[in-house]
C-alpha cells in the first residue's frame, strides 16, 4: 500500500506556480546531499547512493567465506554495508539514503519509486483563485492537457515522508494544509469527492498513529544478534568442545534469563504505548460529495470538512474551526485540565482578499489538535460547528509527541562507552596471549587442535562472556527495591544513568503543588483603606466585591457541570453564588441570547447580574474583564481583575496608601494575589459590543485584593531541600504564568531566601529584563557589571525562550546554566530546555505528571512520571505515589546501581586478568587449570559472590557529589592497575615459594604421556588465585557514601565467610576426595600450606591499604584533584566566569546565530539587538493574572 499511498506526490509539485513561497528552504549542499528540516529539532542530512552490483555480489561472497561474521558486522553497522556496496549519486537517482542526524545518529533508508495516475486532490474555490496559493500537498484541477501518468520518488524517516521535487531538484517534506495557505482558502473548501479523498489517501496514508508491536521472534533475533551474545555463543561452543559442560550450562542459563527479562520489558513497554496511543473513532461527520456521512476517523485526509459533534469527541486530527465555537481540554498538550474555547478562523478583512497566511502557532486559538478532548461544541441557530482537516497521522501535534517518544535523543553515557573500550583492551591482551600460546605450545610439540583450543580459551578468559549478565545485577536489585516502593521502571538502563543526575527539572502543577488553588482571604477596601481580611463571603459587606468575584471569570457549564480555570472556580465557589446560562436553550445553542450568563446569590434571584460582554484574559495586558448589568439597574458595570499593579494603574480612586506594603506582605509568603476593580457607566447595548477594550477598562475604582494559596504538596519542600543538600541543581519548567511559578519556587526553596532573580520576557516584541521580588536595589541596566562571585538566576518566559533559542545561542547556554524558573513553556519548549541543559554536559532528570511533559520525560536522562496516564508511556520511571520524594529515591537507587556496576565491572576486569595471568604462567609449563578448578573459580567464587554483592542497599542520605561515570578517570585506572600488580606479585611469590618447600617435585612435560595437570605449580597458582578473587570482590564492593556498608549485606557476608573457610580447608587440609576431584598435589608438610593462607592475608591487607588509603583518599584528594570526574561540559566554567563578571546583563550576547541565514539588520518583530532593561517596577512573585491558564 505504501507504494500507492505515496505516489501522487510527484504531480503535486509539478503545478506549483510560486513554489518559493511554499517550499522549505532546504537547498542541497551538493547534488549528492541535502539538509532537511533545517533549524528544527529533527534536522538531518541525507546522502544519496545507488547500488553497484559487482560490489554487492562481492560483499555477499565475503560474508559467506567468513562464515557470516562479516554479515554480522554489516548487521551492526548498516552504513558500512551501504558504503561498501553502493556509490554516491545525484539525489534524483538515489535508491538508498544515508541519514546523518544529530548526536552522530546514522540510519539507512530506502528510496521508493512508483508511477501513479494524475488526479486532482483538492479543488479549492476562492473569490480570487490567482491570489490563493495552495499548500505543497494541494493539487488543483489542471487547466490544460497534461500527461496522464507521473512518477513519485520518496523515502521515509521517523514516520515522516519526504518526496522528490523534480522542479526544485530536492527532497521536501510532505505537508498538509498548514504551510503557505491564506485563511480564505479554508472557507472556500466545501469537502472532497470520494475519488479525491481516495487518491489523497494514497499520499497521506491512513489517519492513524500506529505504534508497531515487534513480534517476539524479531525481538529475540535482535537481542541474540547483539555483539555480547554472539561472543557468548562462541564461548559456549568452545567450552563444549573442551568438555567444560557445567559452566557452559550456567552461562547459557544466565543468558537466557537476561534475554527473557529484556524481551518481557520491551514487549510490555510497546504494548503499553500502543494501548494508550492507538485510537480510531467514528464520530466525525464528514462532508463528502456534499453529503454528510459518518466515517471512521482513520479515513480523514487534509482538506476534508468535518462536523464536530455537539456532545464532544476525542480529536483524531488537527483541524481549523470554520463555524461555531468548541470547548476543548488540552491537557494532552499543556498538562492542565482547563477548558479552552476555540473560535472560528478569522476571515479576510475585505471580500476577495486572501487574508493572512495560516500558521499553526499564530492561529492556535482557532485550531483543535489531535489528542485533545472536545468537551462541547457550541453554535448559532442553523449553523453547526464545522472544521477543515489540516494535518493527519504523525504530522499532527499528537504525532509529533509520539515521534519524540519513539525516537528519543540517544543518551551518551561515559560508563557504557568506556566499558566497551576497556573490553577492547582486554581483547587486545587476549590476542597477544593467543600468539604467545600458539608459539609456546608449538615449540613444546602440542597437537594443532589442542593449541587452537588452548589459544582460543584465552580469549574467553580475558573477556568474560558472563559480563553482560553480571552488569545487570545491580540494576536488577535496584529495580526490585524501587518496585517495592511503588516506583516502576520500563527502561532498566536508565537506573544507572539516574545515579549521576546533577540537574533536576520539575513541572509545577500536580508535581510540586496540588492540582488547583485554595482561597485564603479577601481584603476589601473602604474609603481608600484596606479593611481587615475576611475568610468567609458572609463577612463581606460590599455587594460590588461579591458581584465582581461572581461575574468576572470565564466559567461555563458543560453537561451541567461548572468548568473553567481553577482560580475562577475557587473564587466563584467562595462567593456562594449561582451561575445559570440562558434559560430555555440547550447548552450548545446559547450564542443568540443577550446575556448568555447570569449570576446571583443562592436563594435570591430577584436581581440577578447578567454578563453582557466578556473581555478574555490577555497575558500582555495582565487582566480580564466583563461588562455586566443588574436586572433592576439601568447602568452597566465593568469588572476587571488581574495583576494587582496593573489593576491599580487603571484605577482613579480607591487604591489604599499602603497598597504596596500590603501586597508585599502576602506575596513574600508565597500567596497568589489578584486585584479587583469596577466602574459604572451609561451606554446602549450596541455600543457596548463595539466599544474598544481600553475605553471600558479605564477610570476604575479599586475594590480590593483576592488572596489565594497554591499549596505545595506535603513532601515537596523536604524533597527539594534534600536534592539541594546533594548539590543537585533544581529547575522549574511549567506551562503556568511566571508570577505563580516564581511564587511556588520561593515557597519550596527552589529560589532560597535572598536569591537574586531576574525575569526575562518578551513584551511588545522586545526582550525585557526586570529584577524579581525584592531586587529593587539591584536594577539591571545595559552594561551593568556585578561583583565577581555574586549569585543570581533567571526566570524566563516561553516567548523569550523561543526567541533566544532561535537566534542567540550563547545567551541560550547562559539561560540553561543559570535559569531557575521557566514559565509558559509549551511541550516542545520543555523538551528543548532539557536538551539545552544536556548540551552543556549535565545529566538531567525530569519529573512531571502531564502528557505535555512526555517529550521532556523521554529526552531526559532520568524521566519520572507521577501518573499512569500518557506521561508514563514516555517516561522510564512511573511513581504511583504522586510526590516528588520519588526523585531522591530513584537517584539513591541509581547511585547504588551505578557504584555496583562500576565495582562489578572493575572486579570482572581484574578477575579476567587474574585468571589470564595464572593461565599464562601455567602455559609456560604447557599445563592449565583443571575443569573443576576453572568451575570453582568461575562459578562458586566469582559468580555467586558477584550476584550477592549487588544487593547492597543505597545510603539513606544523598551525598553532595555524584559517583564516577568514567572508567578512564585516574582513580579506577589506578585501582585496577594496583590490584593487577598485587596479583602478579602474589603469583610470582607463590610460584617461587612452592619450589622451596620440602617435598617439592618439579613438573616435566612429556608429550607422549597421558594428559595430566597434577603438579605443585598448578596447586600453588590455584590456591593463591581463589583467595585473590575473594579479596578483590570484597575490595570492590564499595559502601558509603553511595551504598551502605557491605556488612549490612548479610547474605553476601555469610557466603563470603563460608567460601573463605572452605578455601582455607581446601588449601590447608583437603580430604582425598577433594584432592582427586580438583587434581591437586598439596605440599606434604601441611604446616607449610599455611604460607599460602598468610600470603592471601598479606594480599588482603595490601589491597585494603592501597584501595582505601592511597587511591580513595591521599591520591584522589591531593594528587589527582585536577582529574576529578566532571559531570558537565568544558565550556561551563568559562560561562560561569563570564556571568559572574558581567552579572545578569546579557549585553553582547544577543547576536544572530548564523549571519549567513539572517538579515543583517534586526527585524522589527524582535525589537532592538539588546534587551530592554525595565525598572518601572519589580515583578512580585505572586502578582498573578487572574485568568491565566495554569
Amino acid at each position: 500500500m505504501d507504494g500507492d499511498r505515496e505516489a501522487t506526490e510527484m504531480e503535486m509539485t509539478e503545478k506549483k506556480t510560486n513554489s518559493a513561497a511554499r517550499l522549505d528552504p532546504h537547498r542541497p549542499f551538493s547534488s549528492q546531499s541535502q539538509k532537511l528540516n533545517e533549524g528544527e529539532n529533527d534536522e538531518f542530512v541525507v546522502e544519496s547512493y545507488t547500488i553497484v552490483w559487482p560490489l554487492f555480489v562481492l560483499a555477499i561472497i565475503l560474508c559467506i567465506l567468513t562464515g557470516g561474521l562479516l554479515g554480522l558486522v554489516f548487521y551492526w553497522m548498516q552504513h558500512w554495508f551501504l558504503m561498501m556496496t553502493h556509490k554516491k549519486c545525484p539525489l534524483g537517482s538515489a535508491s538508498k539514503m544515508l541519514v546523518r542526524a544529530k548526536y552522530n545518529v546514522k540510519a539507512v533508508t530506502t528510496v521508493y519509486f512508483m508511477d501513479i495516475p494524475r488526479r486532482s486532490v483538492v479543488k479549492a474555490t476562492a473569490a480570487s483563485p490567482t491570489q490563493v496559493q495552495p499548500a505543497v500537498n494541494v493539487v488543483r484541477e489542471a487547466d490544460s492537457i497534461s500527461p496522464p501518468w507521473t512518477s513519485l520518488r520518496y523515502f521515509k524517516y521517523q514516520e515522516l515522508l519526504y518526496y522528490w521535487n523534480d522542479q526544485g531538484r530536492q527532497f521536501e517534506r510532505l505537508w498538509g494544509l498548514e504551510k503557505g495557505n491564506p485563511t480564505s482558502l479554508f472557507y472556500g473548501l466545501k469537502g472532497l469527492t470520494k475519488d479525491e479523498q481516495s487518491l489523497s489517501r494514497f499520499i497521506y496514508g491512513a489517519n492513524f498513529i500506529h505504534v508497531e508491536v515487534t513480534p517476539i521472534f524479531f525481538l529475540l533475533v535482535r537481542e541474540v544478534f547483539s555483539p555480547f551474545y554472539i561472543f557468548q555463543v562462541f564461548s559456549v561452543c568452545l567450552w563444549l568442545s573442551d568438555e567444560y559442560y557445567y559452566y557452559a550450562g550456567c552461562v547459557i542459563g544466565l543468558s537466557l534469563l537476561s534475554i527473557i527479562v529484556t524481551l518481557v520489558q520491551t514487549r510490555m513497554m510497546q504494548n503499553k504505548l500502543k494501548s494508550r496511543i492507538d485510537a480510531v473513532s467514528s464520530v466525525n461527520t464528514l462532508v463528502r460529495d456534499k453529503e454528510l456521512n459518518f466515517v471512521p476517523s482513520d479515513t480523514l485526509v487534509p482538506g476534508d470538512v468535518i462536523e464536530i459533534p455537539r456532545g464532544g469527541c476525542m480529536m483524531q486530527c488537527d483541524a481549523v474551526i470554520l463555524t461555531g465555537n468548541v470547548i476543548v481540554n488540552e491537557s494532552m498538550l499543556t498538562g492542565e485540565s482547563v477548558p479552552v474555547t476555540k473560535t472560528p478562523l478569522p476571515q479576510a478583512a475585505a471580500a476577495g482578499q486572501p487574508g493572512p497566511v495560516y500558521d499553526v502557532k499564530q492561529h492556535a486559538r482557532h485550531t483543535v489538535f489531535c489528542g485533545t478532548k472536545v468537551l462541547q461544541a457550541r453554535y448559532y441557530e442553523g449553523q453547526w460547528v464545522r472544521a477543515v482537516v489540516v494535518r493527519t497521522g504523525y504530522s499532527t501535534m499528537k504525532g509529533e509527541l509520539i515521534r519524540s517518544i519513539l525516537y528519543p535523543k540517544p543518551v551518551d553515557f561515559h560508563f557504557s562507552k568506556h566499558s566497551y573500550g576497556y573490553i577492547g583492551f582486554l581483547a587486545g591482551l587476549a590476542i597477544c596471549g593467543f600468539v604467545y600460546t600458539a608459539i609456546l605450545m608449538s615449540n613444546a610439540g602440542q597437537q594443532a587442535g589442542e593449541i587452537v583450543i588452548r589459544a582460543l580459551d584465552l580469549i574467553t578468559i580475558a573477556v568474560p562472556p558472563v559480563l553482560p549478565a553480571v552488569m545487570t545485577f545491580g540494576v536488577m536489585y535496584s529495580q526490585f527495591r524501587l518496585r517495592r516502593k511503588r516506583i516502576y521502571c520500563i527502561s532498566p538502563g536508565s537506573i544507572n544513568v539516574s545515579g549521576c543526575v546533577n540537574v533536576c527539572v520539575f513541572d509545577k502543577t500536580g508535581t510540586l503543588t496540588e492540582d488547583g488553588l485554595d482561597m485564603a482571604v479577601v481584603i476589601p477596601t473602604q474609603e481608600d483603606k484596606f479593611l481587615p481580611p475576611v475568610k468567609r463571603s458572609s463577612e463581606i459587606r460590599s455587594e460590588a466585591v461579591l458581584a465582581g468575584m461572581a461575574a468576572c471569570h470565564s466559567l461555563t457549564r458543560i453537561n451541567d457541570v461548572l468548568s473553567g480555570d481553577t482560580l475562577d472556580l475557587k473564587m466563584f465557589e467562595w462567593t456562594n453564588w449561582e451561575l445559570e446560562e440562558s434559560e430555555g436553550r440547550s447548552e450548545t445553542n446559547r450564542f443568540d441570547a443577550l446575556a448568555p450568563t447570569i449570576v446571583y446569590p443562592k436563594g435570591n434571584v430577584a436581581n440577578p447580574c447578567g454578563v453582557i460582554r466578556q473581555l478574555p484574559f490577555v497575558s500582555k495586558l495582565q487582566r480580564m474583564s466583563v461588562v455586566t448589568r443588574m436586572l433592576q439597574d439601568t447602568s452597566f458595570t465593568v469588572f476587571a481583575k488581574g495583576a494587582p499593579e496593573m489593576i491599580a494603574s487603571l484605577c482613579v480612586s480607591g487604591v489604599p496608601a499602603d497598597f504596596t506594603a500590603t501586597l508585599h506582605q502576602y506575596t513574600r509568603k508565597g500567596f497568589r494575589v489578584v486585584a479587583l476593580a469596577h466602574r459604572s457607566f451609561e451606554m446602549n447595548f450596541v455600543d457596548i459590543e463595539r466599544e474598544a477594550r481600553e475605553n471600558l477598562e479605564k477610570d476604575l475604582v479599586f475594590l480590593g485584593l483576592i488572596v489565594m494559596e497554591n499549596r505545595l504538596k506535603k513532601r515537596t519542600a523536604g524533597a527539594i531541600e534534600e536534592l539541594a543538600r546533594a548539590n543537585i541543581r533544581i529547575v522549574m519548567c511549567t506551562g503556568d504564568n511566571v508570577q505563580t511559578a516564581m511564587c511556588v519556587a520561593r515557597d519550596c526553596k527552589i529560589l532560597p531566601p535572598g536569591q537574586k532573580a531576574y525575569l526575562l520576557d518578551l513584551e511588545e516584541e522586545q526582550l525585557t529584563m526586570k529584577p524579581v521580588d525584592g531586587n529593587e536595589d539591584a536594577p539591571v541596566k545595559s552594561g551593568h557589571v556585578v561583583t565577581v562571585g555574586q549569585e543570581f538566576v533567571y526566570a524566563v518566559t516561553g516567548a523569550a525562550f523561543d526567541v533566544i533559542r532561535r537566534n542567540h545561542p550563547i545567551a541560550l547556554k547562559k539561560l540553561c546554566l543559570r535559569g531557575a524558573v521557566f514559565a509558559r513553556m509549551s511541550p516542545d519548549q520543555k523538551q528543548q530546555l532539557v536538551e539545552g541543559i544536556q548540551s552543556l554536559g549535565f545529566l538531567v532528570g525530569m519529573c512531571g505528571d502531564g502528557a505535555n511533559d512526555c517529550g521532556a520525560l523521554k529526552t531526559a536522562h532520568m524521566g519520572i512520571a507521577l501518573t499512569e496516564t500518557d506521561a508514563s508511556v514516555a517516561s522510564p520511571f512511573t511513581s504511583m505515589d504522586p510526590e516528588i520524594t520519588c526523585v531522591p529515591t530513584v537517584i539513591k537507587e541509581g547511585r547504588a546501581a551505578m557504584v555496583t556496576s562500576f565495582g562489578l565491572f572493575k572486579y570482572m576486569a581484574t578477575y579476567s586478568l587474574t585468571q589470564l595471568i595464572g593461565v599464562l604462567m601455567l602455559y609456560w609449563l604447557t599445563i592449565t587449570f583443571t575443569d573443576l578448578e576453572f568451575l570453582f573459580q568461575d562459578l562458586f567464587v566469582t559468580t555467586v559472590l558477584v550476584v550477592l554483592a549487588g544487593n547492597t542497599h543505597p545510603c539513606d542520605e544523598l551525598a553532595p557529589y555524584q559517583p564516577a561515570t568514567s572508567l578512564l578517570d585516574p582513580r579506577p585506572l589506578l585501582s585496577m592497575f594496583v590490584q593487577t600488580t598485587l596479583v602478579v606479585a602474589n603469583y610470582i611469590g607463590a610460584y617461587f615459594i612452592v619450589s622451596t618447600m620440602p617435598g617439592y617435585v618439579p613438573f616435566v612435560f612429556d608429550p607422549d604421556a597421558e594428559e595430566t595437570y597434577v603438579c605443585h605449580q598448578n596447586t600453588a597458582i590455584f590456591n593463591i588465585s581463589i583467595f585473590m578473587l575473594i579479596t578483590q570482590v570484597f575490595i570492590f564492593a564499595k559502601g558509603p557514601p553511595f551504598r551502605k556498608m557491605i556488612f549490612t549485606n548479610w547474605l553476601f557476608m555469610i557466603y563470603l565467610i563460608l567460601i573463605t573457610m572452605f578455601c582455607v580447608w581446601l588449601v590447608v587440609y583437603p580430604v582425598d576426595s577433594l584432592i582427586d576431584a580438583f587434581e591437586l598435589m598439596p605440599i606434604p608438610e601441611w604446616p607449610y600450606r599455611w604460607i599460602f593462607v598468610a600470603l592471601a592475608g598479606l594480599h588482603l591487607l595490601l589491597s585494603i591499604l592501597t584501595e582505601d588509603l592511597l587511591i580513595e583518599n591521599l591520591c584522589w584528594n591531593d594528587i589527582c584533584k585536577c582529574c576529578r570526574p566532571r559531570l558537565y561540559g568544558k565550556e561551563v566554567p568559562k560561562l560561569e566566569d563570564e556571568m559572574n563578571a558581567m552579572g545578569p546583563s546579557l549585553d553582547g550576547e544577543f547576536q544572530w546565530a548564523d549571519a549567513g541565514t539572517q538579515p543583517t539588520a534586526r527585524p522589527r518583530s524582535y525589537g532592538s539587538m539588546n534587551p530592554t532593561f525595565t525598572m518601572e517596577s519589580s515583578i512580585e512573585t505572586s502578582n498573578n493574572n487572574s485568568s491565566s491558564k495554569n
